[in-house]
């Protein structure tokens, strides 16, 4: 039925009312995770990954399968960077297909995978969690400071 409405398949499962409590379950999962972290006096980032699915579903419908967990999960005051919103933008009219290595599964190719790295990047520097001192583009991790 979902795959006939375009909808992924996943994506009852983040519905508060599913009977499975599948959202509640993975909420509680992360704030565990977070928590964990935050005990060993780390600094965690919950990296919500879209795939292809995910993107054509926010173009066509303006929210993710997964909105609801990414919103509680930030209003948690946990770092949530905006993924799949950015990787949408940057797309432009483009064919979300073009940063994966097939279309409708598998994983990104090189292309998605530098871009991920690109936005993980930038939001760490957005937050103040790394220090982007003047480097070259050889040995770049050499002069990156994390704080």
């Amino acid at each position: 039925q979902a795959r006939v409405m375009g909808r992924p398949s996943y994506a009852q499962f983040y519905d508060p009312t599913h009977p499975s409590h599948a959202l509640h379950v993975t909420e509680a999962i992360i704030k565990a995770f977070v928590s964990d972290a935050h005990r060993r006096n780390q600094k965690p980032m919950v990296l919500l990954i879209p795939d292809e699915k995910d993107l054509r579903w926010l173009r066509d419908h303006g929210i993710l399968p997964y909105a609801e967990l990414a919103t509680r999960l930030r209003n948690a005051g946990i770092v949530v960077p905006e993924i799949a919103e950015t990787f949408n933008r940057d797309l432009g009219n483009r064919d979300p297909c073009e940063l994966f290595t097939h279309c409708g599964g598998g994983h990104f190719n090189p292309d998605g995978y530098k871009k991920l790295a690109e936005i993980v990047f930038n939001n760490l520097r957005e937050i103040g969690w790394i220090q982007k001192q003047q480097y070259k583009q050889k040995g770049a991790n050499e002069n990156l400071k994390v704080k």
